[in-house]
């Protein structure tokens, strides 16, 4: 049963709303995946240095970070079922830990962390549930949030990214004020790893625009409309577990 909504909530059913509906309206599992595990960890080794230097001044190592890097890995792959479909663990968890180093190198030090790991939670008028996320760092006023992808992100979609006005909102809705920007640390996993710092802003009259989406969302969930899209990214094999049952059933 839903207690809550979420912007991850909200994404899968703009991407297909039948998925959505297989894994919060059923509750089907859906298993977790190398890359999910690899964005644990990384988000880990950043949480806990941010939350070092914010607590008492401690600054972490490079090699620190490594470290706490492969011991959130340990963590994170422990006792879960997961999807390797022949990924290499010892090479994911190195990934990890170059992405988190590179970053604590090259973006770290310009950080002025004033919260980690904010969690918030609203009223949406019109939505009888709450609006719930977290916040991975507030950076001198700038909402963050750490990514990880595998190709370069661009600016247009970062404009575009609904994340980004989800959080915006929120903290309009919290605080009655406009954050200063909103920032996407993007962890790019090439042969050549870089990070990418991406920031946007939404305007009062967008995140109206965004509650609005909200509401039409909460909508579609109440009347239980729910439709499969076959042009999702993610609608092949590799990447959806429902795709077979999914194709089957539509024929």
């Amino acid at each position: 049963m839903r207690d809550h909504l979420s912007h991850s909530q909200i994404s899968m059913l703009l991407r297909c709303s039948e998925e959505y509906r297989l894994v919060y309206v059923e509750g089907r599992p859906r298993p977790l995946v190398p890359a999910i595990m690899l964005g644990q960890a990384y988000h880990k080794a950043l949480e806990f240095g941010f939350k070092a230097r914010l607590t008492d001044g401690t600054e972490l190592s490079v090699a620190e970070i490594r470290q706490v890097t492969n011991d959130a890995w340990a963590m994170a792959v422990a006792g879960e079922e997961i999807a390797w479909n022949g990924a290499k663990l010892d090479e994911l968890r190195d990934q990890a830990a170059t992405l988190a180093a590179l970053y604590w190198q090259q973006v770290a030090p310009a950080v002025k962390p004033e919260a980690v790991e904010v969690r918030f939670e609203i009223e949406v008028p019109q939505v009888d549930l709450p609006f719930v996320g977290i916040i991975d760092l507030v950076d001198d006023g700038t909402l963050v949030d750490h990514k990880t992808a595998s190709r370069s992100w661009s600016q247009t979609r970062v404009d575009k990214d609904i994340q980004a006005a989800a959080y915006l909102y929120a903290h309009w809705r919290q605080t009655g004020e406009l954050a200063s920007g909103f920032r996407f640390d993007v962890a790019v996993k090439n042969k050549k790893p870089k990070i990418l710092q991406l920031s946007t802003t939404r305007s009062e009259q967008q995140l109206l625009q965004y509650e609005r989406l909200l509401q039409a969302a909460w909508g579609q969930i109440q009347a239980g409309i729910f439709v499969p899209n076959p042009t999702a990214w993610n609608c092949t094999p590799r990447y959806c577990p429902f795709w077979r049952e999914c194709q089957e059933g539509q024929t």
